[in-house]
């Protein structure tokens, strides 16, 4: 485990005990966050900026599938500093080594383990490089050294642009060296089509899961069993777990679960109809077994997240990636 990034600065992060409160904290962001494992959701998000470039801490304890969009014309470079296990962004693995560039526009997704920290920092995307990047498309190397670097300007940044922090000019000139920092990582990448590619292994198995996830993702409503997944990627139930297993550490079943519960959770935070009608229209039929998947993923009952909801919250919605 790599240390996290130590700051003086003094800003402080948005906390949130709610995944979809955690998503909303990333301004500027398009997000739909799904929680995989079960337990109480802890996370921080530290936003800050200097100048044109903007800078991006996130801390989460439990297993998350996120969909997101980086914003348009801005280019990010991304470095985990805490993993408990493997995450993947794309079609690409995230260790402590690994370093992102991720062109934004697009639709991306990033799955991370139960404990997870990374840091970003987003710049206006601009240049031959940058065009040579597909949006929403993550490229990863595996650069030590550049990741602790990264790590540690990001830390810095932090420093500059907390309140007392330095003097204009100084900021303006560490804003141009991190803008050079990405850039020039964006130019490696794409000029040299560095970039680390799944083995042939794990790129079979990425590849199930994400057939497996569109089918899920077109066919949410109709609350889709593992036989049909089965059906729809041509794979056997073996072959199926343990892709799903090694990509994100739980079945499919589980995961199919997760997903429902998820949706349900959502659906109470917006929806007037009652916590019954709630559970049955995604395919939850024995309700005191659905009250207690639900704490067990959630930790608390369908009935306090409703209360805790109120009135109807015009941004409770999920983003659409459609």
């Amino acid at each position: 485990m790599v240390p996290a990034p130590v700051s003086e600065a003094a800003l402080q992060p948005a906390r949130s005990s709610d995944v979809d409160e955690h998503a909303r904290q990333l301004v500027g962001w398009r997000q739909d966050y799904s929680q995989l494992s079960p337990g109480r959701f802890e996370g921080t998000v530290l936003q800050a900026s200097l100048g044109a470039v903007a800078l991006l801490e996130e801390r989460t304890n439990q297993r998350l599938r996120e969909r997101f969009v980086v914003p348009a014309g801005e280019l990010v470079v991304a470095v985990p500093f805490t993993l408990s296990g493997v995450a993947h962004w794309g079609d690409a693995r995230l260790d402590a080594d690994s370093v992102a560039v991720c062109r934004g526009g697009e639709p991306t997704e990033l799955l991370t383990p139960r404990e997870f920290g990374i840091v970003g920092i987003a710049v206006p995307a601009a240049g031959h490089a940058v065009d040579a990047l597909l949006p929403g498309v993550p490229r990863v190397i595996e650069d030590a050294a550049a990741a602790r670097t990264l790590r540690g300007l990001f830390a810095q940044a932090l420093v500059a642009a907390g309140s007392g922090g330095p003097a204009q000019a100084v900021r303006t000139r560490f804003a141009g060296v991190l803008a050079g920092e990405v850039g020039a990582l964006a130019a490696r990448v794409a000029a040299d089509g560095e970039g680390t590619a799944p083995v042939p292994g794990l790129a079979r198995r990425l590849s199930l899961v994400r057939r497996a996830e569109a089918f899920v993702h077109a066919n949410e409503a109709a609350a889709p069993t593992v036989a049909e997944l089965c059906l729809a990627t041509g794979a056997c139930r073996r072959t199926l777990q343990a892709a799903f297993v090694d990509v994100l550490g739980i079945g499919p079943s589980r995961y199919l679960r997760a997903l429902r519960l998820n949706r349900v959770r959502a659906d109470l935070k917006r929806d007037g109809s009652s916590v019954s009608e709630v559970a049955v229209r995604w395919g939850f039929w024995h309700l005191g077994r659905f009250s207690a998947d639900y704490r067990a993923m959630f930790g608390e009952l369908p009935s306090q997240t409703r209360a805790r909801a109120g009135a109807v919250a015009p941004d409770g919605s999920a983003a659409d990636f459609g």
